[in-house]
């Protein structure tokens, strides 16, 4: 059965820009992603691999693979510039790749009338000199090639670096007509590309990838992009020793993707090996070229831009991960539009694109984008592919604002050539943008298919974003952290709240450990309950409970705790390490296939030949992580002439005390002004009172007020406390009028079963090293961070907290209670918002928010 969240998603993409405060479209599309999980005994779960496939198998796409989802079609031509694409260049002649001869006055005019071309001259003449006259070992290398073929270069010779230069340098000979510096380039490049031809050599193949090209053969096709653009000045012979390795390298070679079912395409490796049939152009005239490779590519490239970004335009990873490689899966594009294909340009999820990396920065440009997932926080996005996207679509105010915003001042470092090839400028800077866009813009962007919220109160530089995350479409073991529900929070031209850069454990995020204990890693998805968009509230539930109850297995660890063979070279490492320390922890584990309905959709129809994602991994195998009553987590930013934000936790491991502390991950330039106890203490001074106290309005406005400031804050800096007072004055932030702050109110929590057992909350510095030992980079460290701690001892904590962005000097919000904490009234001198708390028999508690008598949500 056909799952068409594509057309589920057109529908619901209609109905919230509407701003209705309830979507069903929504919730219908939200439904499939639910947790609900099959029985053992479901014929979907009893598939099993039956034999291996061949490379052949795989270029010829004589494996018939299930795919559930629903197909794309690229019909989204709009605004593309396909008359920028020009002409292939003739048999034999070059470059060819992305660009030819024909297009080299343009390119020179370009390069000259450009600002981002004088940049790029500047640094090319530099560096390009250093290269030919310099002392590094670039230089030096470079007067070797200019003599010799037989030079070695060492393991650690940075090949990519040096194929760039010399590129460059080719490009800009030929473009400028210099002759004797092409034939120079030329050389240099011929007897450089011998050497690199024997270090490759060298290199085995990787165990468990004999029938795969090596990465190195096309890693950033920066040996073919070398060949392209010096070989006019290379010897006939130098032409065919990189012919020949070519053919010999690439002949029957597949490349990762290749062999998988359409829809599991979606992670950066793909990204990346979509370099290999752009690197294979190079000799796509000559005899032997084995075109199957191309062709598949281009299949893999379809399937990447439609499995990892949403019909909303997000990616299934961060943004680091999945825009390192992005410029050159647009040169792909490119080289393909010039052999006739130009539909990748149009495909609705690339179009889309703009969009959520529009949502996903800073109000402050200045404080960068912020992603979820593996070196997704706090991320650049790169200059180069965005003017690429530029020149293509040179009308769109998206991309434009988008390009403006990502490109430095100065620009350093030689980019990779194509950079000199494209080279366009926004039509407005980064200044002159100042924060807002041109383009009319939703203050609210969310992925149903991602399960990702962001919301504005405005577009402008002082404005916040509030970003709200519970990946509900993972399948796999990926590059995901133990999240599920972090949230992070910008205002007044900063980050306040935080997402880890490669911190894949709970107690670096912002969501509730219980004993120290947080959700399963590797992780597992979330599900979102409701999503509700307001003019006057954006706000969203999930549920969690899936994510603290278990965690997912290397297919290898699971397999050498199940006592099966695995392959040689999982035998030791890193997952043996892993294997052994949970059968230590776990002595009667026994890993079993994750029943879920959606990965079963996933997987099943897929296993017969055995495609493993990352090479190593099939359908997920759990075990049980840190099993929780119920999990719910209803979070959203509540706007108006005043903006907030609320997060509403219902989390319950058991009947049994424990402690529970509510997170958030902040920046270390965040500072403590202040934390008190929202209550009034009167010390009796009566003879037989004498010393204790009294307790007024206790639990009224709620039970703390934590204020933050940052480092533009003065402090006191007197060298040491002089008046007697049970207070120390040295080193204490003292804000002025207009300083940016945040107001953490911790409207609810459950206190201790006795007062001397209640845990205080705190701002603490910590290391963020990796603990986490399931895969890479155990113990390495991520240097200090600094994380708020709501801690609750109890047996379920009813954590409501509400965040207030504001500058010093404005007026606090007042917050009352009913007696049975029900009902909240949220009060400014211009604006009251009332909310009203349900708790259902599931655990979760039901958020109503009325103002002015109109009920905003729901949920």
């Amino acid at each position: 059965m056909k799952i068409h969240y594509y057309l589920l998603a057109i529908a619901f993409a209609h109905s919230f820009t509407q701003l209705k405060a309830q979507n069903p479209q929504a919730n219908t599309l939200l439904k499939s992603y639910q947790n609900d999980t099959l029985l053992k005994s479901d014929k979907r779960m009893q598939e099993q691999p039956q034999r291996r496939f061949t490379a052949d198998e795989v270029l010829n796409k004589s494996i018939k693979y299930n795919n559930p989802y629903a197909t794309v079609i690229n019909n989204q031509f709009s605004g593309f510039a396909a008359n920028k694409i020009g002409k292939l260049a003739k048999e034999g002649t070059y470059p060819r790749l992305f660009t030819s001869t024909d297009e080299f006055p343009q390119i020179k005019k370009r390069l000259n009338s450009t600002q981002i071309g004088t940049q790029l001259m500047a640094v090319a003449i530099k560096e390009l000199s250093n290269l030919r006259n310099g002392k590094d070992i670039y230089a030096k290398a470079y007067q070797s090639f200019l003599i010799t073929d037989t030079l070695k270069l060492r393991a650690d010779f940075r090949f990519a670096d040096f194929a760039n230069l010399l590129a460059v340098q080719g490009l800009l000979a030929q473009i400028n007509q210099d002759n004797i510096l092409l034939q120079e380039t030329g050389k240099v490049a011929g007897h450089f590309i011998q050497a690199w031809i024997q270090y490759i050599n060298t290199i085995p193949h990787v165990q468990g990838k004999e029938m795969m090209v090596k990465e190195q053969v096309y890693n950033g096709a920066k040996m073919a992009k070398l060949f392209d653009f010096t070989s006019n000045g290379m010897t006939q012979q130098q032409k065919n020793t990189y012919f020949n390795f070519m053919l010999k390298e690439t002949t029957g070679k597949y490349g990762d993707g290749m062999q998988l079912p359409p829809h599991w395409r979606r992670w950066n490796h793909i990204a990346s090996a979509l370099e290999y049939p752009l690197a294979v152009l190079s000799i796509e005239n000559q005899k032997g070229f084995d075109k199957r490779v191309y062709d598949r590519g281009l299949e893999v490239l379809q399937d990447y831009l439609t499995y990892t970004f949403s019909p909303e335009g997000m990616s299934n990873e961060g943004i680091t991960y999945t825009f390192n490689p992005f410029a050159d899966d647009l040169l792909l594009m490119v080289a393909a539009a010039k052999r006739g294909k130009t539909d990748f340009w149009a495909h609705p999820h690339l179009r889309k694109l703009p969009d959520w990396l529009m949502h996903s920065i800073s109000p402050n440009p200045d404080a960068l984008w912020s992603s979820h997932g593996d070196v997704g926080s706090a991320s650049t996005l790169p200059w180069l592919m965005m003017m690429i996207m530029k020149f293509y679509y040179p009308q769109d105010a998206k991309i434009d604002y988008l390009y403006a915003n990502c490109l430095p001042q100065d620009i350093s470092k030689l980019p990779d050539v194509s950079a000199f090839v494209f080279a366009i400028d926004p039509d407005k800077t980064k200044a002159q943008y100042n924060g807002v866009p041109l383009v009319e813009m939703p203050l609210t962007f969310f992925s149903p298919h991602r399960g990702t919220l962001m919301s504005r109160n405005k577009w402008a530089k002082d404005g916040i974003l509030f970003q709200f995350d519970g990946r509900q479409d993972t399948y796999f073991q990926s590059h995901d952290h133990s999240d599920r529900g972090n949230f992070t929070l910008a205002a007044h031209g900063r980050w306040w709240v935080v997402d880890g850069w490669r911190s894949t454990e709970s107690k670096y995020h912002s969501v509730v450990t219980i004993d120290g204990r947080g959700q399963g890693y590797f992780a597992t998805p979330a599900s979102w309950l409701n999503f509700v968009d307001h003019s006057k509230a954006t706000f969203g539930a999930i549920n969690q409970k899936y994510c603290y109850d278990w965690f997912w297995l290397k297919s290898p660890v699971a397999d050498m705790l199940l006592n099966k063979t695995v392959e040689p070279q999982w035998q030791n490492g890193v997952y043996a390490e892993a294997a052994k320390g949970l059968r230590n922890y776990y002595p009667d584990a026994k890993p079993q296939r994750d029943p879920l309905r959606k990965v079963a959709e996933y997987f099943n129809g897929n296993l017969e030949t055995n495609p493993l994602i990352w090479n190593e991994d099939t359908w997920p195998m759990r075990l049980t992580n840190f099993q929780v009553e119920y999990a719910f987590r209803t979070a959203g930013l509540v706007k108006g002439k005043h903006n907030y934000v609320l997060i509403v936790d219902d989390i319950k491991k058991d009947h049994q005390e424990r402690l529970y502390e509510w997170l958030m991950p902040m920046p270390l330039d965040v500072e403590v002004v202040s934390i008190k106890q929202l209550v009034d203490v009167k010390q009796e001074s009566g003879a037989l009172n004498i010393g204790f106290n009294t307790l007024k309005n206790r639990g009224l406005q709620g039970d703390y007020d934590i204020l933050l400031g940052d480092k533009r804050m003065k402090r006191n800096m007197q060298d040491v406390d002089t008046d007697v007072s049970e207070t120390y004055k040295a080193g204490r932030f003292t804000p002025k009028k207009g300083d940016p702050q945040l107001l953490v109110r911790v409207l609810n929590h459950r206190a201790a079963p006795r007062p001397n057992l209640e845990p205080n909350p705190r701002l603490e510095v910590i290391e963020k090293l990796k603990t986490e030992d399931m895969h890479q980079f155990y113990l390495r460290t991520m240097d200090i961070g600094k994380r708020l701690v709501i801690p609750s001892r109890s047996h379920q904590p009813d954590f409501k907290v509400l965040l207030f962005p504001h500058l010093s000097g404005d007026d606090l919000p007042k917050t009352q209670w009913n007696s049975t904490r029900t009902v909240l009234t949220v009060t400014f001198k211009d604006q009251t918002d009332t909310f009203y708390f349900d708790k259902t028999s599931s655990g979760k508690t039901k958020v109503k928010l009325v103002r002015d008598g109109e009920v905003i949500f729901d949920i």
